[in-house]
């Protein structure tokens, strides 16, 4: 996917076997409607996101044993 993203949208590729599959992560048996997210961001953003979460972890893991 290109572009700004819902952060509530789970992405799935195709492959071969399957085609490409998305669904809000958010719930939208809840009322939330993906298409009309307030929250997005591009793919680079998430990624860098993720990046800090896990040294975040990675630092409190070596320094507290957590």
């Amino acid at each position: 996917m290109s572009g700004y993203d819902c952060v509530y949208l789970d992405y799935t590729p195709a492959t071969i076997y399957q085609p490409s599959e998305s669904y809000c992560d958010y719930g939208e048996e809840n009322g939330y409607n993906c298409d009309n997210c307030p929250h997005r961001l591009t793919q680079e953003d998430l990624y860098g996101i993720r990046e800090d979460m896990e040294y975040d972890r990675y630092i409190d893991e070596v320094e507290f044993g957590i």
